[in-house]
């Protein structure tokens, strides 16, 4: 499990981590310029991109993401919840946005959506 959180400059840093911002940095497509979707290549960008193909290949190759630039990336379970963050500073996160995750489980619409699925 990972979480992205790196934060554009463009357009003054105003959409945040947004939903696939990550893929460029997995591919290392990164810009020349300052867009939307494609982040400016920079020492910092590129040494993250550097980091999350590393990850992705060692995870495809030997099914583990782990490498020795990234701090030790444990197995996910139900109980930590362990998270691996990527962003200005690679780290792990036991349980990120808990409150939000539970709000989230505890909405009843939700049962009765899935109990209409299996009926």
């Amino acid at each position: 499990m990972y979480l992205f959180s790196w934060q554009p400059t463009f357009a003054g840093g105003i959409y945040g981590a947004m939903h696939g911002l990550e893929i460029p940095f997995v591919f290392g497509r990164l810009s020349e310029e300052d867009r939307a979707f494609t982040p400016k290549r920079t020492k910092e960008t590129e040494i993250l991109s550097a980091n999350m193909m590393k990850a992705w290949t060692s995870f495809a190759q030997n099914s583990n993401p782990n490498h020795y630039d990234i701090p030790d990336w444990p197995c996910y379970d139900n109980k930590k919840r362990s998270t691996f963050v990527f962003g200005n500073e690679l780290y792990i996160w036991e349980d990120p946005l808990k409150k939000e995750r539970e709000m989230w489980n505890n909405m009843t619409i939700w049962k009765n959506f899935f109990k209409r699925i299996k009926s």
